[in-house]
Protein backbone atom coordinates (compact mmCIF):
# COMPACT_ATOMS: atom_id res chain seq x y z
CA UNK A 1 0.00 0.00 0.00
CA UNK A 2 2.86 2.59 1.00
CA UNK A 3 5.64 2.84 -0.36
CA UNK A 4 9.16 4.29 1.16
CA UNK A 5 7.72 6.51 4.21
CA UNK A 6 9.09 9.46 4.96
CA UNK A 7 9.25 12.18 7.64
CA UNK A 8 9.11 16.51 7.66
CA UNK A 9 12.72 16.31 8.10
CA UNK A 10 12.79 13.88 5.00
CA UNK A 11 11.03 15.73 2.32
CA UNK A 12 12.08 19.17 3.42
CA UNK A 13 15.71 17.99 2.73
CA UNK A 14 14.44 16.60 -0.33
CA UNK A 15 12.87 19.50 -1.55
CA UNK A 16 15.37 21.53 -0.22
CA UNK A 17 13.19 23.53 1.60
CA UNK A 18 12.07 24.30 5.11
CA UNK A 19 10.33 22.05 7.39
CA UNK A 20 8.03 25.16 8.05
CA UNK A 21 7.11 25.45 4.70
CA UNK A 22 6.25 21.31 4.82
CA UNK A 23 3.91 21.80 7.95
CA UNK A 24 1.84 24.44 5.84
CA UNK A 25 1.49 22.91 2.79
CA UNK A 26 0.21 20.00 4.80
CA UNK A 27 -2.86 22.21 6.43
CA UNK A 28 -3.69 23.77 2.98
CA UNK A 29 -7.09 22.85 1.75
CA UNK A 30 -7.73 21.77 -1.91
CA UNK A 31 -5.16 20.99 -5.01
CA UNK A 32 -2.45 22.27 -3.27
CA UNK A 33 -2.35 20.24 -0.19
CA UNK A 34 0.44 18.13 0.52
CA UNK A 35 -0.13 14.53 0.44
CA UNK A 36 0.56 12.63 3.82
CA UNK A 37 -0.94 10.39 6.36
CA UNK A 38 -0.91 10.92 10.11
CA UNK A 39 0.43 8.71 12.54
CA UNK A 40 -1.37 9.97 15.72
CA UNK A 41 0.74 13.01 16.04
CA UNK A 42 3.30 12.14 13.15
CA UNK A 43 3.05 12.91 9.55
CA UNK A 44 4.94 11.08 7.42
CA UNK A 45 5.14 11.09 3.44
CA UNK A 46 4.67 8.61 0.41
CA UNK A 47 7.74 8.91 -1.60
CA UNK A 48 6.11 8.28 -4.82
CA UNK A 49 3.00 10.08 -3.81
CA UNK A 50 5.17 13.05 -3.48
CA UNK A 51 6.66 12.95 -6.46
CA UNK A 52 3.23 12.58 -8.40
CA UNK A 53 2.44 15.88 -5.98
CA UNK A 54 4.69 18.01 -7.70
CA UNK A 55 4.95 16.74 -11.03
CA UNK A 56 0.48 17.87 -10.72
CA UNK A 57 1.77 21.25 -8.49
CA UNK A 58 4.11 21.65 -12.04
CA UNK A 59 1.25 21.08 -14.58
CA UNK A 60 -0.48 23.76 -13.15
CA UNK A 61 1.79 27.04 -14.64
CA UNK A 62 1.57 26.26 -18.57
CA UNK A 63 4.35 28.49 -19.21
CA UNK A 64 6.81 25.37 -17.57
CA UNK A 65 8.61 27.75 -15.25
CA UNK A 66 9.03 28.81 -11.88
CA UNK A 67 10.96 28.06 -8.73
CA UNK A 68 10.13 24.53 -8.70
CA UNK A 69 10.25 23.68 -12.41
CA UNK A 70 13.76 22.41 -12.39
CA UNK A 71 13.06 19.72 -9.32
CA UNK A 72 9.93 18.98 -10.77
CA UNK A 73 11.87 17.80 -14.23
CA UNK A 74 14.18 15.95 -11.97
CA UNK A 75 11.49 14.02 -10.20
CA UNK A 76 9.88 13.42 -14.00
CA UNK A 77 13.03 11.96 -15.10
CA UNK A 78 13.72 9.71 -11.82
CA UNK A 79 10.05 8.66 -11.86
CA UNK A 80 10.78 7.38 -15.79
CA UNK A 81 13.64 6.08 -14.70
CA UNK A 82 11.98 4.06 -11.80
CA UNK A 83 9.15 2.64 -14.08
CA UNK A 84 11.83 1.37 -16.49
CA UNK A 85 13.48 -0.63 -13.81
CA UNK A 86 9.72 -1.83 -12.45
CA UNK A 87 9.08 -3.10 -15.93
CA UNK A 88 12.53 -4.77 -16.54
CA UNK A 89 11.32 -7.23 -13.32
Amino acid sequence: MFGDLMTVEEVARRLKVPPSWIYRRTRLRGFDRMPHVKLGKYLRFDASVIDEWLISQGNENPSGSGPMQGRISQVQSQAGESSKRSRKR
